[in-house]
């Protein structure tokens, strides 16, 4: 990392004394590169923004000391490190699109996370019963040749390997098809409402709830930690557990208008306010 660094600084862009340094989550960053900028301007602002755990998942707390302000999206972090909170950011998605799901819910699936591909199971099947239009898939990102699965299939059952089978692999929760950032928000803007899940190491809001939350969108969600926020609502926010999947379709029946004060609050978590926040300029 340490020579990437020295290469790069060797940038004709990388001569100027810059004002600012801003790095997400931080891994690939070198103590040379603190110093280097230090030299060029010694009043230049440092700062670190984590969307991760630092315990047992980023380990950068041995970094903070390099930076002026280290903030953090995760509620328990900044009370364990000492750091600033600040959610991740959302950006508007200047599309004025129709309605198309009821409920939208895209997410990785990990034999690591059983709770969630059981939860989108159980929210697909309620959905059909319910006529709900919905988009609920795990991607589990690989080929799907029938032939090729099935080989891979067997192979991995002989040697005792955690498998999804071709039947599994060709049912409508799963795909092996990416939805990019900018379709994400796309299909954010033409539904209802968002699934959401986060890590159980976790208790920060996601990058897909911050999104959902800009776009004025009623979030069906696992994480209760939406409770510490003063724009909690429950008009707009469900709180998810296996046993409370039953009603699911009376919040989404329920009218939801977002107040002026609460769009106030969210308004600072948008992509400009916030690295204004993170940079001082505000």
């Amino acid at each position: 990392v340490e020579e990437m660094w020295k290469n790069r600084v060797k940038d004709a862009d990388m001569q100027l004394p810059f004002d600012y340094f801003l790095a997400i989550n931080g891994m690939d960053v070198h103590p040379f590169i603190f110093n280097y900028l230090r030299e060029k301007k010694p009043s230049i602002r440092m700062v670190l923004f984590m969307y991760d755990r630092v315990e047992g998942v980023v380990q950068m707390d041995s970094f903070f000391k390099f930076y002026d302000d280290v903030y953090s999206f995760d509620l328990g972090d900044t009370k364990q490190f000492g750091l600033k909170f600040l959610p991740i950011y959302w950006k508007p998605s200047n599309t004025q699109s129709s309605l198309l799901y009821d409920i939208f819910g895209f997410a990785s699936f990990s034999f690591a996370k059983p709770e969630r591909t059981k939860l989108y199971k159980d929210i697909e099947r309620l959905s059909k019963r319910n006529g709900f239009r919905s988009f609920i898939k795990l991607y589990y990102g690989r080929n799907n040749n029938s032939l090729g699965l099935l080989f891979k299939y067997i192979a991995k059952k002989i040697l005792g390997i955690p498998a999804l089978s071709p039947k599994e692999l060709n049912s409508e929760i799963y795909t092996n098809k990416t939805i990019s950032p900018s379709d994400y928000r796309l299909m954010i803007s033409k539904s209802r409402a968002i699934l959401d899940t986060q890590a159980s190491y976790q208790d920060g809001l996601t990058a897909r709830f911050m999104w959902a939350l800009g776009e004025e969108k009623k979030i069906i969600t696992t994480n209760d930690n939406i409770l510490k926020y003063p724009f909690y609502t429950p008009e707009q926010f469900y709180i998810l557990n296996e046993n409370n999947l039953s009603g699911i379709p009376e919040f989404l029946k329920k009218d939801f208008v977002m107040t002026d004060s609460n769009r106030e609050i969210i308004a600072q978590y948008r992509i400009d306010n916030w690295l204004d926040t993170l940079l001082m300029l505000a």
